[in-house]
This record gives structure tokens, C-alpha cells and sequence, in this order.
């Protein structure tokens, strides 16, 4: 269903023809607003256990790469290159592991000991999140000429920013 809901938004998109950009990006996080990021980072520093789904698996992507990529991208665009792109940054993990990276950067004081992994099912979700939603960025960076950095790099790069 997930899945299915993000497909039927793009498919009018496509049905209206001419030069079409698509970008889809995964897990987007920042320093702002309400994110996985954001909740790790507060949890951590009011509880002294969390429990985390370990058995998703996807891109952790943030604001600032998908702008800093969007602004070479659209100097770029041209009718020869429309289409759909997986704009993500390199790597994948789940999201128990995007927790401990976090904690571990954020707030040294946590006891890494008592963040827990958990399965899905174990967690109370308003949606059915698939177990691998890790997307190929290769087209996106080979048709535009683009490096990207290890998640973990832009990961560093929001901490950085507060």
C-alpha cells in the first residue's frame, strides 16, 4: 500500500506528458520541523531506553543534500534527461542503526547498551512500512555527473549545522 500510494502520485504527473522530473528521495531528516532525526536525538536525551525497528531497511537523506543536489540538477535539465530520478545519498542502513549513529554523535552520555532493536511488527505504526525501501541512486548520478556522499557524511554535515 505504501508503495501503491507514492506511484499513484506520480502517475498523473506522467499523464500530462511533455518534459516531467521525478525525484524521489527517502527517510529526508533535518535540524528543523518533525523527523526521525529530530525524535532520536530528544528521546535519547529524555529516556534511558529506546527501542528501534532494526528489520527496515532504507536511505537516511537530508534537506541539505537533496537542495545542494537539486541546485546542480536543474542548471541540467533538459528535454533529452526527463524522467524519474532516486535522488538518496550513498549507503543504506535500518532504521536502528540511523538511531545509533545518531545517539552516538549526539549525545555520547546515552548508555548504547539500552538502545534495543526490535522487528516492525513489535512497533505501533499508523502505517506498513516495506522492509527494504533502499532506492538506486545510479541513473541520477551518472546522467547528471554527480558524487555522492555516505549517508553517514550527510548525517555529520546536519549535527554540524546546530
Amino acid at each position: 500500500m505504501y508503495g501503491q500510494s507514492r506511484c499513484a502520485g506520480e502517475e498523473p504527473i506522467q499523464e500530462i506528458g511533455g518534459h516531467i522530473y521525478i525525484f524521489r528521495t527517502s527517510w529526508v531528516y533535518s535540524n528543523i520541523g518533525k523527523n526521525f532525526y529530530l525524535t532520536i536525538k530528544k528521546l535519547s536525551q529524555e529516556r534511558k531506553e529506546l527501542k528501534v525497528v532494526a528489520n527496515q531497511v532504507g536511505v537516511p537523506t537530508s534537506n541539505q543534500f537533496i537542495a545542494e543536489q537539486m541546485k546542480i540538477i536543474i542548471s541540467q535539465l533538459t528535454e533529452n534527461n526527463s524522467g524519474i530520478y532516486q535522488l538518496v545519498s550513498d549507503g543504506s542502513c535500518s532504521w536502528y542503526e540511523f538511531a545509533k549513529v545518531i545517539i552516538s554523535q549526539t549525545n555520547p552520555q546515552f548508555n548504547l547498551k539500552n538502545l534495543h532493536s526490535i522487528r516492525a511488527h513489535e512497533f505501533p505504526a499508523k502505517i506498513q512500512r516495506p522492509e527494504n525501501s533502499v532506492l538506486n541512486n545510479a541513473k541520477i548520478k551518472q546522467i547528471f555527473n554527480l558524487e555522492f556522499n555516505h549517508w553517514q557524511i550527510e548525517l555529520e554535515k546536519v549535527i554540524n549545522e546546530t
